[in-house]
């Protein structure tokens, strides 16, 4: 699920893939208390006022979730920052190969980069990997699709962690070096952004920097622990 917010004071200044922590001060029931980061899913260009964050929602969420779930329209919400370096630098993109690996909720970020790129024509050779363990997990498809469809540069690949007949899926697995340099054209001088749970995350890094001799400086990576 989106959620959109007003700026009260206006734009706010922020980087493409840097994230917000949003504040209840009225909730007291959560073990982990009323502060949480979000990434924020729209891009500095097309933001203006407006900002958006996405997040899933699910039946036995945290009472932080539950709450942000149950905002009404109009609501005031605390927020600070925003915060974060896991983002888009243009001058390093600009001509380059850059490949983005996104597990479920992590590509949240990376849709940021994604549209503010387009935008600035930064004119990159893009690949977008986004991983899930159910189609529905699939967030942004429609607007993944849609860039794609306009940017003959950008290509999108998904992949499911179990078979399924109806899967839009070119590829059922987990993402190994064989998948990731059958899209890549040079694995040694690509840039990539890995942004999803801690676990993949941090073993697809190991294997690009130990098997594929990536330089850790062409690696940047977000983590998830979910809400």
């Amino acid at each position: 699920m989106s959620f959109f917010f007003n700026v009260e004071s206006g734009a706010l200044n922020f980087r493409a893939g840097n994230y917000l922590i949003l504040r209840f001060r009225d909730l007291a029931d959560d073990p982990r208390g009323p502060m949480r980061q979000f990434s924020i899913a729209s891009s500095p260009s097309e933001s203006g006022s407006m900002l958006r964050i996405a997040t899933t929602i699910e039946p036995d969420d945290s009472p932080f979730k539950r709450r942000l779930n149950d905002l009404k329209p109009s609501e005031p919400v605390e927020a600070l920052g925003p915060f974060g370096s896991f983002t888009i630098d243009e001058a390093r993109w600009k001509d380059s190969e850059v490949v983005l690996v996104g597990a479920g909720i992590g590509v949240t970020p990376l849709r940021s980069m994604l549209f503010e790129a387009a935008k600035l024509k930064l004119d990159s050779n893009l690949k977008l990997i986004h991983l899930a363990r159910d189609p529905s997990e699939f967030v942004f498809a429609t607007e993944f699709d849609s860039l794609s469809s306009s940017h003959s540069r950008l290509n999108i690949r998904r992949i499911l962690s179990s078979p399924r007949a109806d899967s839009p899926s070119q590829h059922v697995g987990s993402v190994e070096l064989s998948v990731l340099s059958g899209m890549v054209e040079e694995m040694r001088s690509a840039l990539f952004y890995l942004s999803g749970p801690a676990g993949i995350v941090h073993a697809l890094s190991q294997a690009l920097s130990t098997s594929a001799s990536v330089p850790h400086s062409n690696i940047r990576t977000e983590r998830f622990t979910g809400y």
